[in-house]
């Protein structure tokens, strides 16, 4: 039997199980409360960014994702219309 190897694993995780990943190191904590510790945060953001590039998720959309200041000038710069 051929051992699983972590990008195996990265290949079954559901939308929803990365979703719970983002949002468990975002908030440090999982769905139940439970804190993650130091090691389970950095097992986690691996696995947020592995599945971010197997599953080629926008640059934008990334973990970690900084825009260029071209890009913060352009968002910041359109006029507001107020109706």
């Amino acid at each position: 039997m051929k051992e699983q190897t972590f990008e195996d694993s990265i290949k079954k995780l559901t939308p929803e199980l990365y979703d719970t990943f983002k949002q468990a190191l975002e908030l440090s904590k999982w769905p139940n409360g439970t804190v993650l510790s130091k090691e389970q945060k950095q097992h986690v953001m691996q696995a947020i960014i592995a599945y971010e590039r197997i599953n080629n998720v926008a640059t934008q959309e990334q973990t970690g994702y900084l825009p260029s200041k071209q890009e913060l000038r352009e968002q910041f710069t359109q006029p507001v219309k107020i109706k």
